[in-house]
């Protein structure tokens, strides 16, 4: 197992945590410099905030190329703040496949840090 930001993840996981990004929250984006196939979640560490889950209402965004426009409001929020960014850098061959695993990722991210928020 490894653990980021006493999140554990399984070392078989095709979880991979995002390290080069830029975080603008002028304009509510996060471009990411590193391959990926679908974002899981992005949270910030400062506010502890979940800025971005598919699954919450309120809390989406709309990815163009390889950057995120997010829903949530950037108040209080700031440039420097450090993102944890959770994506699936697996590629599947079917969107069923896909939105099965990316549930299954999300599911298992949840439950990990709503231990760190108890």
């Amino acid at each position: 197992m490894a653990y980021i930001q006493n999140i554990e993840i399984p070392t078989s996981s095709s979880i991979k945590f995002i390290t080069e990004y830029s975080f603008n929250t002028t304009s509510a984006t996060v471009q990411i410099d590193e391959r990926f196939n679908t974002i899981l979640y992005i949270a910030d560490l400062e506010t502890n905030d979940i800025i971005y889950n598919p699954l919450k209402k309120g809390s989406g965004g709309t990815l163009s190329g390889n950057k995120i426009i997010l829903d949530f409001p950037m108040d209080g929020l700031s440039d420097s703040d450090k993102l944890l960014i959770a994506v699936n850098d697996i590629v599947v061959t079917s969107i069923d496949s896909e939105l099965e695993l990316i549930k299954k990722e999300l599911k298992y991210l949840n439950k990990q840090i709503s231990k760190i928020y108890q």
